[in-house]
């Protein structure tokens, strides 16, 4: 009898030990502050998809850092536009659109910040020879900035832009502005709309000094002010290229110039991109 109870007993024992060891360590309740650290870490990284799902990918800003980290390398973009030039006295200038182009090459580094080159040119030619003594008007810029992309909050996103601008404006026989340079500075805001569509926005101010060589009036200025509205498809290529195409409609002022006094000229049309990022 002695012998079958000491059996029992460590039977007991041993099946009691087979299940301690099944069911593993015993849990303790967590403590709150445990549950506290844990909700703010499933906050951040709920945070950080939001934000890769949010710009497809391209992007991804670390939490708490509101500038953006993106693939580091080299873009490119070109873009053709047709214009349609007025004045701020005499009305509609040219008898239809003329078309125009402009280029753009860039570099972003790891940490957002990067820099780019841009130039734009344009001709509008006027069929009404008693407005324009030569009928031809040319607008030019070359601009070096350097850039720094941002998040904005709530799926937007931002790129800041700050640099040097150099603008040609020739109105033949009447006003030649040579060698203008200046300040520009820039700011684009673009936001996702659906599945490889995102709505952006561009607006671009600059300060020109130079001279008026046709006329001889020495030292002057004028300002540029620039708006563009679009929408952009892209598409990431099995190789991680960036590819993709943008619409738009833009809008220009080129003030304080016309006739060689405070009149303004003002360009409306729209525009086709296409561009690559590496």
């Amino acid at each position: 009898m002695r012998i079958l109870t000491s059996t029992i007993l460590l039977t007991i024992v041993a099946l009691s030990a087979s299940v301690s060891r099944a069911a593993g360590p015993v849990v303790e309740p967590m403590s709150y502050e445990s549950l506290e650290t844990y909700e703010s870490r499933i906050f951040e990284l709920e945070n950080r998809l939001a934000d890769i799902e949010s710009n497809d990918g391209a992007n991804s800003c670390e939490a708490g850092d509101c500038w953006c980290q993106p693939c580091s390398g080299i873009s490119f973009m070109a873009e053709v536009l047709w214009l349609r030039a007025y004045d701020s006295e005499d009305g509609d200038l040219s008898a239809s659109s003329e078309d125009g182009s402009r280029y753009t090459l860039g570099y972003v580094g790891e940490h957002g910040w990067g820099g780019r080159i841009r130039y734009f040119e344009l001709g509008i030619r006027d069929l009404s020879p008693s407005a324009f003594p030569g009928g031809l008007i040319n607008f030019e810029t070359f601009d070096a900035e350097l850039t720094g992309r941002f998040r904005a909050g709530c799926g937007w996103w931002g790129t800041v832009s700050g640099g040097v601008r150099y603008a040609d404006f020739i109105e033949e026989n009447t006003v030649h502005y040579q060698d203008s340079y200046g300040p520009v500075v820039g700011l684009e805001m673009s936001r996702v709309f659906r599945c490889n569509v995102r709505l952006y926005g561009i607006v671009r101010q600059s300060y020109q000094f130079g001279q008026d060589v046709e006329n001889n009036t020495g030292e002057t200025m004028f300002g540029i002010s620039e708006l563009q509205l679009g929408a952009e498809w892209n598409r990431t290529t099995s190789g991680g290229c960036n590819f993709f195409i943008r619409s738009f409609v833009e809008a220009q002022q080129w003030d304080s110039l016309e006739d060689n006094d405070s009149e303004d000229i003002g360009l409306i049309g729209g525009g086709l991109a296409v561009g690559i990022a590496l």
